[in-house]
Formats: structure tokens, sequence, C-alpha cells
């Protein structure tokens, strides 16, 4: 009988979390029926997608349990996007054409008591062509709340408005003066930074890491250092904590962590092979309740307890080597260093030297490909 009813529970478990995949939110940003043709001397030509993860929008909430569910643009990312812009600043061949290149944008609710907090936030570049070159003239950002009884009908409005915000911060400068930063757009093949020296400064995106190339002009403080592996970086001309992706001081690289948790520490890293590893809370990209905040700074952590995480330099993604995930690695195949790994599973000395092991009796391509897994 008990094993009927763990059978029953898995199959429900099953389809529970099949539904939650396959149940995403779409929101169109057309018709707009609320933001206006701005009155400036530019048009945006061209989106550049710089999200990490491009798989979803964030979160909404849907029925009387406010069940989470993913979000996302009935179009493609970028395309739905222009289609929006197009109607605040129409094409036009007396007007110079610009590109916005995203590099976060996300939705999220919260439930209280007696009303429903809605967010939306995006950090954006504008960016001027020339040939296939580009050039940054600055960077934006924009965070919109709005409380209701029911937030979950008014993405849209929000998303428009913090990106026409960041338009109209942008106008609002002499940007026509302003002396465009040469930026690389695309990833090489290889990313650059696993065949040079790093370069000491901020790395505002992960792009600007691949290409090794980064910004030393940020004037910073170090607001406190909570342990040896944290830090906390705040701009000292703007008054507020740095959210560029990561920082090397020409000892260690760190990474930011609001680009996988939402906090808005530094953590040190180490190097491995192709990948920096380290160890931080981390809220994992299939837990649907934690994608509201994990990239940015729109909710609070799901989760206290510490991972081990190792982020691929070449290619920008994170990969949490979780308990479950050690265990299918190491059971069959290393008998006994599962024991050693069993004994104390949330060791993050332990695990690294277990890695390390398996890089060396196992060789690179394959060590990569089961961190992958």
């Amino acid at each position: 009988m008990l094993k009927i009813s763990l059978q029953i529970f898995l199959l429900v478990f099953i389809c529970h979390t099949y539904a939650q995949k396959k149940d995403v939110h779409i929101i169109e940003l057309l018709p707009n029926d609320t933001e206006t043709v701005m009155d400036c001397d530019f048009y945006i030509a061209e989106i550049i997608d710089n999200r990490i993860i491009k798989s979803n929008i964030g979160i909404a909430q849907k029925g009387l349990m406010n069940r989470k569910v993913l979000s996302d643009f009935s179009k493609d990312f970028g395309r739905e996007i222009l289609d929006y812009l197009e109607t605040i600043t129409p094409k036009d061949s007396s007007k110079q054409a610009l590109t916005l290149r995203i590099n976060q944008l996300l939705i999220s609710e919260h439930t209280g008591a007696f009303k429903e907090t809605g967010k939306a936030v995006v950090r954006l570049d504008v960016l001027i062509k020339n040939d296939d070159a580009y050039g940054k003239l600055g960077s934006f950002s924009d965070l919109k709340t709005k409380n209701s009884m029911d937030v979950t009908r008014k993405h849209d409005d929000r998303i428009r408005a913090v990106l026409k915000h960041c338009l109209m911060q942008f106008d609002s400068l002499e940007w026509s003066s302003i002396e465009a930063k040469s930026i690389d757009v695309t990833k090489p093949k290889v990313a650059k930074i696993l065949n040079a020296d790093i370069q000491q400064g901020f790395f505002e995106t992960y792009m600007e890491l691949a290409n090794n190339n980064p910004d030393n002009q940020v004037n910073f403080e170090v607001q406190n250092r909570s342990t040896e592996r944290k830090l906390h970086l705040k701009d000292t001309e703007n008054n507020d904590k740095i959210v560029d992706f990561a920082y090397y001081d020409g000892k260690d690289l760190y990474l930011n962590a609001a680009s996988y948790s939402g906090e808005r520490h530094y953590i040190k890293t180490e190097r491995f092979d192709q990948f920096l590893i380290f160890s931080d809370v981390f809220v994992n990209d299939d837990n649907v309740a934690g994608m509201s905040m994990a990239f940015g700074v729109l909710g609070v952590l799901a989760s206290s307890e510490r991972q081990t995480v190792m982020f691929d330099l070449n290619s920008g993604q994170f990969f949490p080597m979780a308990r479950t995930k050690m265990r299918l690695i190491l059971k069959e195949d290393y008998p006994d260093l599962y024991k050693k790994f069993k004994r104390d599973s949330r060791n993050h000395t332990l695990i690294k030297e277990i890695l390390q092991t398996l890089y060396h009796e196992k060789g690179k391509e394959a060590f990569r490909a089961l961190v992958r897994m």
C-alpha cells in the first residue's frame, strides 16, 4: 500500500512540475495605449539581447492560489521590444539610428496581506553603430513598482514605462557630443579571457568578461568586506552599489551575486580549467519561484544554503554542483569518492578536491561534459 501511495505521489509531483514548465504567462507590448511618441533626435533601429538567461522574463502569479509561473513575450524578445519602441521613436531618416543592448529585463510579483506588488526592472546600454563596429554612449536602468489587488494584467505597462524612462534619461544628455566607447557585442568562439592575462577593472556584463574588455575608470570604494570571500563595492560617483557582472582587482576575480541570487555582493572565485569555482547561496534556474530574483534585485532569497557553483567562462553559464548531481556523477563509477562526499556533502573544500580528482582522472573534455550535465 505504501509503495502504491509513493508511486501516486511521484506521478502527481511529476505532472505538477511538467504543468508548471508548460504554463507560461504571455506578455504583449502592443498595442501601445500608454506611452506617447518622444520628441527626440534619434530612433531605435536594433535590439541586442545580452541577457544571461534568455528563456523567460521573470514570473507572474495565476489563479486564486497565486501560482507562480514563468513569463515571456509573445514574440522573439528583440522583435517584441523593437515593435514597441517604433511606436515611441518612429523610424526617421533625418534622425540618428541607435541600438539598445538589453542586459536585463525582468518582472516579478509579490503578494502581501491586502495587496500585490508588481515590479519591472531594466538595465540597458545605448549604442551607436558605424559599419560593423559599436560604440557605447551610456548605460541606464530603471525600476517601476505598482501596488494593486491584481498586478498581473499591468506588467506590459511597467515594461513599457521602464524602457521609455531609460530613453528619456539618455535624451536628457547632450548625447551627440559624447565620445562613444568601443565595445564588442559578440562573443568569439573561444572567449578571449581564456587565452590572455585578465585585465584589471570592472566588467559590465559577461560579454565584456569574455572579451577581456574591462572598464577601469569606475570610482569606487570597498563598503565592507563581510568575509574574506565577499566584497561590497560602492560606486562613489552615483552613491550606489556597483551592479557590474564581475570585478578583477589584479589578483582575484569576483562575480556579482546579483547574477545568480539577487544579492548585491561580489564573491571571490578560483580558476579551474575554463571554469570559475565558488561557494555561495545560489537560486537554481529551474526553481520557478526563484526566477524573479535570479539575475536581478527583484526579490528575497529562496534559500540560505550555500552551494558549490562552477561558471563556464566560455559559455557564460552557471552550473551548480548540487548534491543530487554529485551523487549521479560519483555513486556508480567512483564509490570511494562518493563515500567521502556523503560524509560531508556541504563542504566546499572537499567538493573542490573531488572535482580536481575527477578532472585529472577523466581528462579535460570528459570533465567538462560532467560539469555541464
